[in-house]
């Protein structure tokens, strides 16, 4: 009985079957999902707690970035206010949660083994729109990585279409 070995690159061990290197390349992959959704998820409820109480500052007057009137009715007076600024803060903090939200959805679908499926590259291809809003936005360096997570969603759509393909051969 003749083994034929397969370097593995990452491991830098030799596998005795295709099917063994396919097994140690699919749970590193499951070990970076649950990394990613780990990280993404106290990324979102750090970031969701800093929105919370930004926009409780803001409305009760504790958090102001510029002078809102203040109302008075009988004996009762407010300073705060919702100002315009306190709102697109707001909205671009929201805007903001989406890319680890949508990149916690994809390092979930990693751990479930379903990396070459329509629903990974729909996911790849809205983290490249997400990345385009944030270089209209904010930052000019997100388009060169929006266009490529773009291109890498239109990727992975022809990959699922060959596995398709290839799962219907004999």
């Amino acid at each position: 009985m003749v083994l034929r070995a397969i370097h593995d690159p990452m491991n830098t061990s030799f596998s005795s079957t295709p099917l063994e290197a396919e097994m140690g390349i699919k749970a590193r992959i499951r070990q970076i999902g649950k990394v990613g959704r780990i990280c993404c998820s106290i990324l979102l409820v750090v970031s969701g707690l800093a929105l919370f109480t930004w926009v409780i500052g803001g409305i009760t007057g504790f958090v102001k970035l510029t002078n809102a009137p203040s109302v008075s009715i009988g004996e009762w007076s407010y300073s705060g206010g919702v100002t315009v600024s306190n709102l697109i803060i707001t909205a671009v903090w929201a805007i903001w949660a989406i890319g680890p939200w949508l990149m916690r959805r994809i390092f979930v679908q990693f751990t479930r083994d379903e990396i070459f499926t329509s629903s990974t590259a729909r996911l790849i291809k809205w983290l490249g729109v997400w990345n385009l809003v944030q270089f209209f936005c904010l930052n000019p360096s997100f388009l060169l990585i929006g266009l490529f997570l773009l291109a890498l969603g239109w990727c992975m759509e022809l990959a699922v279409s060959l596995k398709q393909e290839q799962d219907l051969t004999i």
